[in-house]
């Protein structure tokens, strides 16, 4: 196999591998975003404050949980070698970012939408 053929098959490799992440990744916010709904029916079903706290607060801490694993997951699969070394840890940083942020507007969100009764 060639080199060109080799450096082609790893970048779409990476390639497959960032959408992997991206659906990984949207898992954990599918999650997050889930807490908001299940509030009405734990209210009809019963749920004390302390149980739904408990409830929103493993949802939250499994969603972060699975949002980092996702991330560097995605970061430390890539196969392909950067040609410019700076430039590749700067999208990685970039990346890092936009995910980081959004993840944390999402857990937010759902934090304000699903609170969770610290003073009862």
């Amino acid at each position: 196999m060639s080199t060109s053929q080799s450096y082609w098959s790893s970048m779409r490799d990476d390639v497959k591998t960032m959408f992997d992440g991206i659906t990984s990744l949207g898992v954990g916010v599918a999650i997050a975003l889930g807490l908001q709904l299940i509030q009405e029916p734990m209210i009809a079903a019963g749920f004390g404050p302390w149980l739904r706290a408990l409830v929103n607060l493993l949802g939250l801490v499994l969603s972060a949980a699975l949002i980092v694993a996702a991330w560097l997951w995605t970061i430390c699969s890539l196969k392909t070698k950067p040609r410019f070394a700076w430039f590749h840890w700067f999208s990685v940083l970039i990346l890092s970012l936009i995910v980081m942020t959004v993840a944390f507007a999402v857990l937010y969100t759902s934090f304000k939408n699903a609170p969770i009764p610290l003073s009862l």
